[in-house]
């Protein structure tokens, strides 16, 4: 909440006019501040301690690298200098606050409002991860993610709080170590303890509650040793679904080797598990439009969705398509003998088998193949086709042609 703060009405720097302290934190003082010429709003970082020598050095070393952050989710920073050895940072200036304004601590919030807050962070994160070298921001958390003018996220604070916390006792930072990726408290941060400090931001939106209390060292000790309680407890989030929890708790594996690859891709993971579930039938559906589309990979991976939905579902084992298209000859054939397995019955499991068994060369297996599918579905022009060029591989041109007469007249066309 926005009030008087000490430097109220102040000028600094010259030029930057200082109105209303809006928040106040273990290392700075955010106020809303004026350029005083060209009549800007914008939001100044006053920090609490006085910097000189390699410390003043790297203070303006890490300002001049958020500065260069170019990103639609990333809090510009516009300017820093010293006043009287206090040093400062303007910033853009966000009228709507932060998720934290928004979401006060205590709220459960609805996976379909979190998902897309974390995909603009993941963004924004993985930006600067990307960066050469990369950067690490080492302090997410909601008080961090501003909310711009037409409702996006903003990601602020980019590297300044590692300027400066080696002045500041680590007690003053509880709020900050409830976040705290374990390797952190070992002085030992990278781009996997970011993703690890959202992970902790989402388990706190979905049951309202970070999963560690305490001073500093009992969260240091909880982070470093201590799982974190399920998610889908009974008095946490028991209606969320599993996969969101593992995908959540994966985010908060003690080893960053055990995270997820990247921030983004964590982003990604969760977006995926909060997803309506689709059907067997609607994946079936989605691998039969790859296929027609030549998108084979992707028609493989829809059936096998659909397979692991429903292992006995004989239909879905027509990804055996796909196999063949991918020249995968041996495993079609194998998904269309367990869909036979399942269906003895199933025209169009005989006629893929007979396809595998073709790409084998395996001719007289694909016409016993093709014509028990002919004797289950007479009409099956594919078939049809199908038997004629097996008997032409086999030699019997003159049966083959009556096979793609057949064919022709059911209305196969090439």
């Amino acid at each position: 909440m926005a009030d008087q703060g000490p430097l109220s009405g102040q000028m600094l720097g010259g030029r930057y006019q200082l109105y209303e302290r809006l928040g106040s934190g273990g290392f700075a003082d955010v106020y809303r501040g004026e350029h005083v010429r060209l009549k800007t709003l914008c939001a100044i970082k006053v920090l609490h301690t006085r910097l000189t020598g390699k410390h003043l050095d790297r203070f303006e070393s890490e300002a001049r690298t958020v500065a260069h952050l170019n990103h639609p989710n990333i809090l510009q920073v516009r300017d820093f200098d010293i006043d009287n050895g206090m040093p400062f940072l303007v910033m853009d200036y966000a009228s709507n606050g932060t998720l934290r304004d928004r979401h006060p601590s205590g709220s459960k919030l609805p996976l379909a409002t979190v998902v897309p807050y974390i995909a603009q962070v993941a963004e924004a994160l993985h930006y600067a991860h990307e960066q050469n070298p990369p950067i690490v921001h080492r302090d997410i958390k909601p008080e961090n993610l501003l909310i711009g003018p037409r409702g996006e996220i903003l990601l602020s604070d980019f590297g300044i709080a590692i300027a400066v916390t080696e002045y500041i006792h680590p007690r003053d930072a509880i709020g900050t170590a409830a976040y705290m990726a374990p390797e952190q408290f070992r002085e030992e941060p990278h781009r996997a303890s970011d993703q690890y400090a959202l992970g902790i931001v989402v388990y706190e939106w979905l049951c309202g509650a970070r999963p560690f209390k305490g001073d500093f060292l009992g969260l240091g000790y909880k982070h470093v040793h201590e799982p974190p309680p399920a998610l889908r407890a009974a008095d946490k989030a028991p209606w969320l679904p599993s996969a969101v929890e593992q995908v959540v708790l994966k985010a908060l594996a003690k080893d960053p080797a055990d995270r997820f690859e990247s921030v983004r891709a964590f982003a990604q993971a969760l977006e995926r598990a909060a997803a309506p579930q689709k059907t067997k039938e609607q994946w079936k559906t989605e691998g039969d439009n790859h296929w027609k589309s030549g998108q084979y990979k992707e028609a493989l991976a829809a059936y096998e969705e659909a397979i692991k939905l429903d292992p006995n579902f004989a239909i879905a084992y027509n990804k055996g398509n796909a196999l063949s298209d991918l020249k995968r000859h041996e495993e079609a054939l194998a998904a269309y003998e367990q869909a036979l397995r399942l269906d003895p019955k199933a025209a169009f499991a005989w006629n893929g088998k007979g396809n595998a068994l073709y790409s084998l060369k395996r001719y007289e297996e694909a016409l016993a193949a093709y014509e028990q599918a002919l004797r289950l579905d007479p009409k099956y022009a594919h078939a049809y086709n199908n038997k004629g060029a097996a008997l032409k591989a086999l030699g019997r041109a003159a049966e083959a042609e009556q096979a793609y007469q057949q064919a022709r007249a059911l209305g196969y066309q090439w």
